[in-house]
């Protein structure tokens, strides 16, 4: 189903925060005082991963966009240093230390 069109209370800090229900958005805490996880998607080829990945590239901060649209996963080196075999979101969660203190999430079909 599609979300149509959004006024402006229902973007929240670069997400849609809203359901249909819903008066305002969530207060959010400032960022050094979250106590939860930053998600993180990983991207298995080939499951409608880049419409995923693209949902994020609204983001105002890198840490919050997902895939190939987060700058530093784009350029990431595998734990051993090396080259990887692949573009950074393809890699698997033990190859790099990227995905080390978030929470993880992945779509299969």
């Amino acid at each position: 189903r599609s979300l149509g069109k959004r006024s402006d209370n229902q973007v929240f800090g670069g997400r849609i925060a809203l359901c249909w229900n819903q008066a305002k958005p969530p207060k959010t805490p400032p960022r050094d005082k979250r106590t939860f996880k930053p998600l993180e998607f990983i991207h298995i080829p080939r499951t409608g991963g880049t419409s995923i990945e693209f949902c994020t590239r609204t983001e105002m901060h890198d840490s919050e966009r997902w895939g190939r649209e987060n700058d530093e996963l784009r350029d990431v080196k595998l734990d051993s240093g090396m080259k990887p075999p692949c573009v950074g979101q393809h890699l698997p969660p033990s190859m790099v230390s990227f995905y080390g203190k978030k929470e993880t999430f992945c779509v299969i079909r």
